[in-house]
């Protein structure tokens, strides 16, 4: 269930970042945060609603992460930052 919720975070991050990237990295944390609030019920349902909400996060964070970067790193350091990102997530 986290894979189809991370198809369905990175396929809509397109349009959260439309309104900032600032929005939508708040957004990400939000949806964490309410993804992992489910998944402490030791319930099917909660646990499967849970871990898609960690996925759309997850979905989410590849995006908005790699565009934060983007614009922030030195392009001397990009090659640099942009595995560490990959790795850790």
């Amino acid at each position: 269930m986290k894979n189809i919720g991370g198809g369905v975070g990175s396929f809509t991050a397109g349009f959260v970042l439309a309104h900032g990237r600032r929005k939508a990295l708040m957004a990400t944390a939000l949806i964490y945060a309410i993804g992992a609030s489910f998944c402490q019920e030791m319930n099917f349902w909660t646990l499967l609603v849970g871990r898609f909400l960690a996925g759309i996060g997850a979905g989410f964070n590849s995006v908005c992460i790699n565009r934060f970067l983007e614009e922030y790193v030195p392009l001397a350091l990009f090659s640099t930052a942009s595995p560490f990102n990959i790795f850790m997530g």
